[in-house]
């Protein structure tokens, strides 16, 4: 917002724009009005009134804590022997 005014920038820059970038914007003699952004001028276009906030309430699942994540039985992980009890338990059911 300058003097009241809004502005969007246009999708095309003639720089890479990040959200928390800040800028200048520059009032001519003339009128003009130019937003500058580290020696670039921005496209933008000035809006007609302040643009409406969307609400977008789009929550999967309400809680605290992740899902448990277990690996699928072709896994890598699964095939490793962490201790000798585990192998012979290996052992056992593979001769069974």
């Amino acid at each position: 917002m300058f003097k009241n005014q809004f502005f969007q920038l246009e999708e095309k820059q003639p720089t890479t724009v990040f959200k928390k970038n800040a800028v200048i914007i520059q009032e001519h003699l003339n009128g003009d009005l130019k937003i500058n952004l580290r020696g670039h001028y921005l496209n933008y276009q000035v809006l007609p009134e302040r643009p409406k906030k969307i609400k977008d309430i789009s929550v999967a699942a309400l809680t605290n804590r992740k899902a448990d994540y277990r690996p699928p039985a072709n896994h890598p992980w699964r095939r490793m022997v962490i201790n000798p009890v585990q192998l012979k338990n290996k052992e056992l059911i593979k001769t069974t």
